[in-house]
């Protein structure tokens, strides 16, 4: 399966929670299965989208799902490394990872902050999204308030 990062690279995000071997808890070939199975969850989020996967270009959006790809197999890991801890402060280092991709994942299936079209992303502003209808951000009222003089 095609991947938009390493798993290597990941596991550098994880600094020394990253060392996983043949012994640990997820060991690094089940890591390497949790990578593919979020990249799967990405790709299937694209095509929600109207999106064909696997994306290729443009380069930014690229690097962007390789952010977004890291962030769901770092809270898998973390969640599977330490799921025997309890008590304060025990899911600080995964929840932050989880909540990225699961904002990321929402973003991409809803384009709720931008416009996914073909293999890369649109920008989007109010007018683009609501194009027959006009916002009255009150200038005049602004220009009034600070005493600037505006001509008729």
């Amino acid at each position: 399966m095609t991947t938009y990062t390493t798993l290597s690279a990941v596991l550098l995000r994880l600094g020394r929670n990253g060392d996983l071997t043949a012994t640990t808890a997820p060991t690094l070939t089940e890591a390497a299965t949790i990578h593919e199975g979020i990249t799967a969850d990405i790709n299937a989020a694209l095509a929600t989208g109207g999106v064909t996967p696997p994306v290729t270009s443009p380069a930014a959006l690229v690097s962007w799902l390789g952010a977004v790809e890291s962030w769901g197999t770092c809270a898998e890991i973390l969640k599977t490394r330490f799921q025997d801890l309890s008590g304060v402060n025990t899911e600080g280092a995964w929840t932050f990872f989880e909540t990225r991709y699961q904002d990321a994942i929402k973003w991409i299936r809803d384009g709720s902050a931008a416009t996914l079209a073909g293999s890369g992303m649109e920008p989007a502003s109010d007018l683009t999204r609501n194009p027959d209808t006009e916002q009255d951000y009150g200038d005049r009222d602004e220009a009034r308030v600070l005493g600037i003089a505006m001509e008729l």
